[in-house]
């Protein structure tokens, strides 16, 4: 290439780069001289914060925002825990992919009375795949099941 500069893309990633300059003048020998070669290493991602929304009670679904991240078009996994304490020992209870609807989370009956958060990273080509980032965690109540009440009508 005869440019000047050279941005590297994600995808030289495992490749090897190096410069090769030519310099001439009129009335001089031309000169060459070029660097050694070096290997292009993956990008780091910047991670953002993720964050949890919905109705933090049973029955009910919770929804994972990964944050801002950059590269953003990665692809993320959200991994969701749950700990009888804030800050007891969080077991895993689901693991969601890239999907539109992958960042839900529909609560069940175990989730009742325990601490619920969520772990997020993203994995894009020519990229380091982050560590999981977890949210603050959130509190699921026992939600209440109210009877309905019947009325016998005559006609």
């Amino acid at each position: 290439s005869t440019e000047t500069s050279h941005r590297v893309a994600p995808t030289e990633a495992g490749q090897y780069l190096r410069l090769a300059v030519k310099a001439s003048a009129t009335g001089y020998l031309d000169a060459i001289g070029d660097s050694a070669a070096a290997v292009v290493t993956p990008g780091d991602i910047a991670t953002g914060t993720p964050t949890i929304s919905g109705a933090a009670s049973f029955p009910g679904t919770l929804t994972a925002a990964a944050g801002s991240w950059t590269p953003a078009d990665g692809l993320y996994t959200y991994t969701w825990w749950r700990a009888s304490s804030s800050d007891g020992d969080y077991t895993p209870i689901a693991t969601t992919g890239d999907a539109p609807a992958s960042s839900a989370y529909s609560l069940s009956s175990g989730d009742a009375n325990s601490w619920l958060k969520v772990t997020v990273s993203e994995a894009r080509s020519g990229y380091t795949t982050s560590d999981p980032v977890a949210s603050t965690p959130v509190f699921v109540a026992n939600g209440t099941i109210a009877a309905l009440s019947t009325k016998a009508e005559s006609l």
